[in-house]
Formats: C-alpha cells, sequence, structure tokens
C-alpha cells in the first residue's frame, strides 16, 4: 500500500462492487438507503448509464446527497474527455503561466486541480447538507476540476479581457499591474 493512498484512506471500510452486474447495483441502492452521500468521479453519464444516476438513486432515498465531480463537467463538449490532475491544468491555461517565460509550459509542482476539485466539491456538499436540514430532501451537487481551477486564474483572466493583456510565463514573479510592483521570490534568511 502507497503512502498518499494509507494517508488518504485511514479508517475507511470499504467494499468492492461490480456496478455492471444487477447483484452489484442492488446492493449499492441497499446501501444507498442507509446513507447520506454518495459521490462519484466517474466520466459524466456513466451512472446514469449502470441505473445509479441521481434520479434513480434519489427516489431509493429522498434525502441523498448525490455529489458528481467530473473533469469539465456533465454538461457540454469536454464532458466525455479524460480528465487528471495534469490534462485539467493544461486545458484550464494554468501549465501556459508556469515556468521561464522563454521555456515550454509546466505542470505545477503540486495536484492542484485534484485537490481544488475536491475541496470545491466539498464545499458543495456542506452546503446541501444545510440545505437538506431545513429542507428533509436530498439535493445534486456538481462540480468539475476545471470549474475549480479556473478561480487561479483571476488576475490573468481580469488582464486579458479588462485591459487586453496577455500575460504567460513569469518565471517567479507575480503578474505585472499598475498599482503594485513585481514580486519575484527572494532568498531570505530564516525567520
Amino acid at each position: 500500500m502507497g503512502m498518499a493512498f494509507a494517508l488518504m484512506n485511514a479508517n475507511k471500510r470499504s467494499i468492492t462492487l461490480n456496478l455492471k452486474t444487477d447483484e452489484g447495483r442492488e446492493i449499492f441502492k441497499r446501501l444507498t438507503r442507509m446513507a447520506d452521500l454518495v459521490v462519484e468521479n466517474y466520466e459524466a453519464g456513466t451512472m446514469d448509464r449502470m441505473g445509479l444516476g441521481y434520479d434513480v438513486l434519489k427516489e431509493v432515498n429522498p434525502r441523498i446527497i448525490y455529489a458528481s465531480s467530473t473533469g469539465y463537467g456533465r454538461t457540454g463538449p469536454n464532458r466525455n474527455l479524460p480528465a487528471f490532475d495534469p490534462i485539467v491544468q493544461a486545458m484550464t491555461g494554468v501549465m501556459a503561466l508556469t515556468g521561464q517565460p522563454d521555456d515550454p509550459p509546466l505542470k505545477a509542482g503540486v495536484i492542484m486541480s485534484d485537490v481544488l476539485g475536491a475541496t470545491h466539491l466539498c464545499a458543495g456538499i456542506l452546503g446541501a447538507i444545510r440545505q437538506r436540514d431545513r429542507t428533509g430532501k436530498g439535493v445534486m451537487v456538481e462540480i468539475s476540476m476545471q470549474e475549480a481551477s479556473l478561480p487561479t486564474l483571476v488576475s490573468h483572466i481580469s488582464a486579458y479581457y479588462g485591459m487586453g493583456l496577455r500575460q504567460l510565463r513569469e518565471g517567479n514573479r507575480a503578474p505585472e499591474a499598475s498599482s503594485r510592483p513585481p514580486t519575484p521570490i527572494r532568498r531570505a534568511t530564516d525567520g
């Protein structure tokens, strides 16, 4: 077992189900009757095709919160494209902004799109719990890794649309803005 897996899955219980079989789907529905939350991150439409989408599961448990995380959303032209962190970084433009000015684009050194997608989904789930507490009814929450990553580009997007500036890789300098000087990372002493 890898360290990352162990860190993210400590104290969890799990089972394996084949959701392509009638038996697997029935077990899943039986578990859903007792659950507060279903979280899935399949390609858009996969759970619907297996007969386990939100419309089916809310009939099984009207209080269920159904949380769906995709790469690019449940609708739209990219909904069925493969998605994992480096691909989403490239598709959103994060890579175009990462690295030195004269070098090719780089992926960020962290798994930012995966983590941002999970963090935004968690926030949606927390809001859904509050709503369910008030109404007694479950709700579907959806986020895409792309949607969660785009806000990290707010200064670049606003510079482009607001001032027509196209800012790409700037190394360790912050984007230029008339109200502040460039802010490179500098070596400093501890403390």
